[in-house]
């Protein structure tokens, strides 16, 4: 639970936040990717411990989610980030000039160039949670790595925590695996040989104050 629900809201804020720093004019633009980047430098524990000095008495899952999810956004933001950078703006615009409506060229066009960097900065974020036990410990929920180290402490335990032990590394390596396979695939949808266009920056005008506080969030 605590994988799946951190991953898809890892993806959904993480893609969000690249398309803004990606496609909006925003003052302090390079300030904006810096801090966008900035979790990836606390590990989870510290960050778990901050929020607990913050908000004393916090735990179990939803905190859990909540810590995780902050501390894991850049890998997903930052390969989507370099995705819609290099992405090949020209080809929604041939979309477009077939009759295709905006949503649908963007859907249809622009999504494959950047999913497989999403999706693999997604199973990142999995296979980093998977393996959580910092945070989760702080935050007094028992998760998965917690079963296998309370076995090992136990006289008669430690065949049991090598077994699980073998299945987290077993999803491990299917993990490893998907996104070598996703990153792979996100080849094929390189457009031609020469320099791709890159897509024109969107003037967010009085939306902009809303755009910069929820990259700041």
């Amino acid at each position: 639970s605590l994988v799946g629900s951190v991953t898809i809201s890892c993806m959904v804020i993480g893609v969000a936040t690249a398309w803004a720093l990606a496609r909006l004019q925003l003052p302090a633009r390079p300030l904006f990717v810096v801090l966008a980047a900035l979790p990836l430098a606390i590990p989870s524990y510290v960050a778990a411990f901050g929020w607990m000095a913050m908000v004393p008495g916090i735990r179990g899952f939803f905190w859990s989610w909540l810590v995780l999810t902050a501390v894991s956004c850049p890998l997903v933001t930052l390969p989507t980030l370099a995705a819609f950078s290099n992405a090949d703006h020209s080809v929604v615009e041939t979309a477009r000039s077939l009759g295709r409506r905006p949503a649908r060229a963007w859907c249809t066009a622009m999504l494959p160039q950047i999913a497989p960097a999403a999706a693999a900065g997604g199973l990142l974020v999995a296979l980093y949670v998977l393996s959580e036990y910092g945070a989760v410990s702080a935050l007094r929920l028992s998760v998965f790595t917690h079963a296998i180290i309370d076995n090992f402490r136990t006289l008669f335990g430690i065949d049991a925590a090598l077994a699980l032990a073998l299945v987290l590394v077993a999803l491990a390596v299917m993990l490893v695996v998907l996104e070598r396979l996703v990153r792979i695939r996100g080849e094929r949808w390189r457009v031609g040989s020469g320099a791709p266009v890159p897509p024109p920056r969107i003037r967010a005008g009085v939306f902009t104050p809303v755009a910069m506080a929820s990259l700041l969030v």
